[in-house]
């Protein structure tokens, strides 16, 4: 019998990671200013990160983190990093794409305007940046500066695989080949995997000195 997506999201370990993951990030966005424009734009950061995700990214680099010998506590921040990358990319995509919906309500630009969820984006690019220099306590400057190092990858990859879809829809280009198809998912998707392994690994590696 195969397990269906479904069947693996409501798996409680899955669970448990998915809250652990939220709350780091909910607690680390600010929450509320005095200025209501800035409490507006912090509104608006922590609108995609409290809808109802998946999640699984993430999950899988905290399950990863022990399958190297780890613990979910070196990967936490790692892992609450990668859903922060997932949610402010997608900001700026459901853009791109001119998409309606994104986790079953409007998206962030059709609620906000497309420069306010420009801008919001941004803001939650640098909170991502900042999630991940917050392992430099735990982890170390070096092996911090090594992950980061495997996000700029992952973000360089991501965007690159990103700009040739776009590209291809911009220009009406039918003429796409197996291949180049193949490079535009590999750079968009398979940079996260990678990050999981690598990531992980140093991690395991840290525990050992």
């Amino acid at each position: 019998m195969h397990n269906t997506i479904d069947d693996i999201l409501s798996e409680p370990e899955i669970q448990e990671n998915k809250k652990l993951i939220d709350n780091t990030i909910l607690n680390f966005l600010p929450n509320s200013h005095q200025i209501k424009e800035i409490d507006l734009l912090y509104n608006m950061m922590r609108d995609y990160p409290l809808r109802p995700a998946k999640g699984i990214r993430s999950s899988i680099c905290l399950f990863t983190s022990e399958a190297f010998g780890g613990t979910i506590d070196d990967a936490l921040l790692t892992a609450s990093s990668l859903e922060l990358f997932q949610n402010w990319i997608l900001i700026h995509d459901d853009i791109e794409d001119e998409s309606e919906l994104r986790r079953g309500q409007p998206v962030l630009h059709r609620k906000h305007t497309i420069p306010l969820a420009i801008n919001a984006g941004d803001s939650l690019h640098g909170q991502m940046w900042s999630l991940l220099l917050s392992n430099n306590s735990l982890l170390g400057s070096d092996l911090t500066l090594d992950i980061i190092n495997e996000f700029i990858h992952m973000l360089n990859e991501t965007t690159e695989g990103q700009h040739m879809e776009l590209s291809w829809s911009h220009n009406n280009d039918l003429n796409i080949s197996e291949a180049d198809y193949l490079v535009m998912c590999t750079k968009k998707h398979l940079g996260i995997p990678v990050l999981h392994h690598f990531v992980l690994e140093i991690l395991s590696q840290q525990k050992i000195k």
